[in-house]
């Protein structure tokens, strides 16, 4: 036995010694290449794909309050790039109808239109797709910028997350939901809706398109866009892109994605869709891309970051008899009231809240 245990480790060790050959004969010996899993930067990419959402149960904001409303801000998942790599075009973005449990229970009894604010029909929020192959005539491989399967499927657990906490507390309430126009943001909400609607529900639901100008434009669009792009890349497929010239290094993509971000700090006021819902009780959902969440997200934290795909923002209205109403701001399932209205207990008061906002 003591021998036999003894030749296990030897071929052990052995093997050992070939896979340590191997790196140093295959991985290239100099100072500027780093395995990419050693590359704290690559974090900080991954991070961005798919929010972390906390799912903690939160009390009543105080003893005897009701929750009277809620405004939710929906950041769309996972989307295909804007651009291609002529000299690298291994990733395809898949589109075909995300394959979401039964068990889920979603509506699948409603159609959805997008309308503009003027009440004229507006784009389909459908994906397009790129031509078929001929090898693969049933790819449906996305076309540039289109919400990928993976991206209706996080827009839909985000529905669920919020049919677990505001399905029974605002079923009585009115239902709102705005979108920008473009296709996945579209197809966010009605991901997110499909959970949320109840099973009885029939027909057709709108979904209001914001008007231009609502949010900020980027200064650097196309820079933006790239940076967008080359996260997308990573998520997707886990590699940076690479030409005849060489590959992309984190370090430059981490540059490209720095700059961009220092774009990313316009103020946006969202105290008009919170004064909607101080009078009478509603859910309002907003369905965003990354840029405008990250306005979003500096409004509330006064900080300028990209938010991860899929990221969430509700803001509370809870009232309690006659006494003045208080809000409290949830970032992916985390009470961050305390950013908006340091020192304040329970929320914050509604009229801060309003005047910070506005």
């Amino acid at each position: 036995m003591v021998r036999f245990i003894a030749s296990l480790v030897a071929i052990a060790g052995g093997c050992a010694l070939l896979f340590a050959w191997w790196l140093w004969a295959e991985v290239p010996q100099s100072e500027e290449y780093t395995l990419l899993f050693e590359d704290e930067r690559l974090t900080r990419f991954s991070e961005h794909c798919a929010a972390e959402v906390f799912l903690e149960e939160l009390p009543a904001l105080e003893t005897g309050a009701v929750l009277h409303s809620a405004v939710v801000f929906l950041g769309h998942g996972e989307v295909s790039p804007s651009q291609g790599w002529p000299d690298d075009p291994r990733p395809s973005w898949d589109c075909r109808p995300a394959d979401l449990p039964r068990h889920w229970r979603l509506n699948q009894q409603v159609e959805f239109q997008a309308l503009a604010p003027d009440g004229q029909l507006e784009r389909s929020f459908d994906p397009e797709l790129l031509p078929d192959d001929p090898m693969e005539p049933r790819a449906r491989r996305c076309a540039k910028g289109q919400l990928t399967a993976g991206g209706f499927k996080q827009a839909v657990l985000a529905g669920r997350r919020l049919v677990a906490r505001y399905g029974e507390a605002l079923a009585e309430a009115t239902l709102e939901v705005l979108s920008l126009p473009q296709r996945p943001c579209l197809a966010t909400a009605a991901g997110a809706l499909l959970p949320l609607l109840p099973g009885f529900t029939r027909g057709t639901v709108s979904i209001t398109t914001l008007a231009s100008g609502t949010f900020a434009d980027v200064p650097d669009a196309d820079a933006f866009r790239e940076s967008e792009d080359l996260m997308a890349r990573w998520c997707h497929e886990g590699t940076l892109p690479c030409s005849q010239q060489g590959c992309l290094t984190p370090a430059h993509v981490a540059a490209k994605v720095n700059a961009a971000d220092a774009e990313l700090c316009a103020e946006v006021k969202l105290a008009r869709w919170l004064q909607t819902a101080t009078s009478k009780s509603r859910l309002t959902l907003l369905s965003l891309g990354v840029a405008e969440m990250a306005q979003v997200f500096r409004a509330v934290r006064k900080r300028c970051e990209r938010p991860a795909l899929g990221s969430l923002l509700v803001l509370e209205r809870w009232v309690r008899n006659a006494s003045a109403a208080r809000w409290r701001v949830l970032w992916n399932g985390l009470d961050i009231s305390e950013n908006l209205c340091p020192g304040e207990q329970m929320g914050c008061d509604e009229g801060l809240v309003l005047d910070r906002l506005g």
